[in-house]
């Protein structure tokens, strides 16, 4: 008996406050802001993919 899956399923993600996401933007903070904000990262958040896929799912997912 075979599954068949939907082609997108959604669903949502809670992000713990310590984390950042490694993903270049306009409103990105650099790891010396994060630094003098005393801001400890525990959670490193990457996009795998080429830069467009990557592009395209920071750009699809607020």
């Amino acid at each position: 008996m075979e599954l068949e899956l939907e082609e997108s399923e959604e669903f949502e993600i809670k992000v713990p406050q310590e984390s950042v996401l490694l993903f270049p933007s306009q409103n990105g903070i650099g790891v010396d802001e994060l630094k003098s904000m005393h801001f400890e990262v525990k959670n490193l958040i990457v996009l795998d993919g080429t830069w467009s896929k990557a592009g395209r799912v920071y750009n699809e997912n607020p």
